[in-house]
């Protein structure tokens, strides 16, 4: 389940590692694809993203097991996150890991374009 304070971990190639959920955007009964406002809580080097800014993510992959419309079960190892910045654009060019195939289904194929494998 995701919760606010829950700790996300950013799949992107930002500067950003770990962000902190804080507010929900956008509910939805399956929680990949849905957006959160997130706050920065570590970083490495320089980059796009300060810690402490507030910023919107949007979930790609979660630890909750959610079901198919084929009767099979997903779940993810962690809960993560890619970055947007606030014209609700991707700033990355790079995500790292595999995309699920539901983020088509939110009218999210920027993000699969980014990625090179799916599930």
């Amino acid at each position: 389940m995701i919760f606010n304070y829950c700790l996300f971990k950013v799949s992107d190639n930002s500067n950003a590692t770990y962000v902190k959920c804080f507010n929900v955007c956008s509910k939805s009964n399956n929680f990949i694809g849905s957006s959160y406002f997130v706050s920065v809580k570590y970083i490495k080097g320089k980059g796009r993203f300060a810690k402490g800014e507030t910023i919107k993510g949007i979930v790609i992959r979660c630890r909750k097991k959610f079901d198919r419309q084929t009767g099979n079960f997903l779940r993810f190892d962690l809960n993560e996150v890619i970055l947007f910045n606030e014209k609700n654009e991707i700033p990355n060019n790079r995500t790292f890991g595999v995309l699920p195939l539901e983020l088509r289904r939110k009218k999210l194929l920027k993000l699969l374009c980014l990625s090179y494998c799916f599930i």
